[in-house]
């Protein structure tokens, strides 16, 4: 259904997409992305930045889908994410310059561990278990780093994200897969 001939209110599209209505989450997105990403870039100068920490509130959006109903300004819970998102990414940049935890580029984009014969298919069959308990996202990310063997710099081109958002993704991942294969 088109965005404009969609006469339901937001409400009304919260309401359906929590019932499983996945047209109703994407026409609440396409209202209002444009919107967010404009607002987002009032505390972000980064245009990619805005767009990262846009998708993220619209994550959090439908991760939310439960707790909104009978909201009636889903524009203004998606600005307040974005907001407090892009005041903890500014809280970061700052404890980050001060300790200096920055990583030289040539350490971060040293080549990644591959399996000892370099295939995929010699991978541990308790590493795919635990890989199913990660997001989509962060295994699509994982499996780009360490079985294709793309750079953070080809994987954010190659997926159209920032490179921070690469590495904040895969660094989770990493984190997440071996609390995994630890339980």
């Amino acid at each position: 259904m088109d965005v404009r001939t969609d006469g339901r209110t937001d409400n009304e599209l919260v309401t359906a997409a929590r019932l499983g209505d996945r047209d109703a989450f994407t026409t609440l997105f396409q209202r209002h992305w444009r919107g967010l990403v404009a607002a987002t870039r009032r505390h972000v100068r980064d245009v990619h930045r805005a767009q990262d920490l846009a998708q993220e509130a619209f994550v959090r959006l439908h991760q939310s889908l439960w707790q909104l109903e009978g909201c009636a300004d889903v524009f203004g819970w998606l600005r307040r994410v974005s907001q407090n998102l892009a005041v903890d990414h500014a809280r970061r940049r700052e404890t980050r310059s001060e300790h200096e935890l920055v990583e030289p580029e040539s350490v971060v984009d040293a080549p990644p561990i591959l399996p000892a014969e370099g295939s995929v298919a010699e991978t541990p069959e308790p590493v795919w278990g635990a890989m199913t308990r990660l997001t989509r996202y962060e295994s699509s990310l994982l499996f780009l780093r360490f079985a294709r063997g793309l750079s953070y710099r080809d994987i954010a081109r190659e997926c159209g994200i920032s490179i921070a958002a690469v590495k904040v993704a895969v660094h989770r991942g990493r984190q997440r897969l071996h609390r995994a294969m630890g339980a």
